[in-house]
């Protein structure tokens, strides 16, 4: 049987409202695994968020398909439409008010294009925010494809770090938005964390207030069957 243990390490206060972000062609994000964290969210919260960054994918499919810009924006968005119905049932258990934000919206906020640029010039001028994101991408690429940073093709590198700044900076306007909780399936990543911790002077505001819960997702069967046994 699956169930849920929240890590409570970078929860600051309680929030009534959480967060929870989606990440695309993750088994975290649908069938029993989404049901229980919708059954979390429901017994530790008054209101929720969806975030679906379904657009924020053009980069994987540019970089593993070979497509251009417009061509992987479409397909992100066809599997961001295709997330929704697959999991429409699961998401209508939630019992709290909630709300679907799509990865556009964060896109089209006024202030997206002055904060991405804030963030490429910390990424070229920190050594430690740089160092942290490009660890984040050695973690991801060592976990999904057994692949060194060093050894990956140029696309695959560029549009990891393209990647992970907006997905930064639409994180830091989703925090100077809404007074919430982010809850998700996995550890915060390294260049998250070093913002949000006030390692770097000057660096952008707004993800300080925006505290993590890891939601630990694990199949306690086992250790039922040794207690029985």
């Amino acid at each position: 049987m699956l169930k849920i243990k929240p890590k409570y390490k970078d929860f600051k206060e309680q929030k009534t409202m959480c967060c929870l972000g989606v990440s695309l062609h993750s088994s975290n994000h649908t069938g029993m695994k989404l049901a229980i964290i919708v059954d979390y969210i429901n017994q530790n919260f008054k209101s929720c968020v969806i975030d679906l960054s379904d657009t924020l994918y053009v980069y994987h499919y540019m970089a593993s398909g070979g497509l251009s810009y417009i061509e992987a924006y479409y397909q992100a968005r066809a599997e961001g439409d295709k997330w929704l119905l697959e999991n429409k049932t699961i998401l209508s258990n939630l019992k709290i008010p909630y709300q679907i934000i799509r990865w556009d919206h964060w896109k089209n906020d006024r202030q997206y294009r002055e904060l991405h640029d804030e963030y490429v010039e910390l990424f070229n001028s920190n050594k430690t925010f740089k160092e942290a994101l490009m660890q984040d991408i050695q973690n991801y690429h060592a976990r999904r494809r057994n692949i060194d940073v060093s050894k990956m093709p140029a696309r695959f590198l560029q549009n990891s770090v393209a990647y992970l700044l907006e997905e930064i900076t639409c994180h830091t306007l989703l925090a100077r938005s809404l007074d919430c909780v982010n809850v998700y399936p996995g550890k915060q990543l390294e260049c998250f964390r070093v913002i949000r911790e006030g390692i770097i002077p000057n660096a952008p505001h707004g993800l300080e207030s925006l505290n993590h819960v890891r939601l630990n997702i694990y199949d306690d069967s086992a250790d039922s069957k040794k207690q029985a046994a």
